[in-house]
């Protein structure tokens, strides 16, 4: 899967910028995971901001969307 993810973010890195950006994040944030040393802890924590937080905002604002049709 991390070389999928190689391959991908070269194809995309010329094309592309925020895909390739998208994918190095995904990238780093699964290395990091398996990588047992403090920065590669910090890593995957920052990683996984940029990754949550926008789930929870679209989560946020289709819940709060439900609320005012009611």
């Amino acid at each position: 899967m991390i070389d999928r993810l190689r391959q991908l973010y070269n194809q995309y890195l010329l094309k592309n910028t925020i895909v390739a950006s998208a994918i190095f994040i995904a990238l780093a944030h699964i290395e990091s995971y398996y990588i047992d040393d403090p920065d590669a802890k910090l890593v995957h924590n920052l990683t996984g901001l940029h990754i949550y937080s926008p789930i929870q905002w679209l989560e946020r604002r289709e819940n709060s969307g439900a609320l005012e049709e009611s």
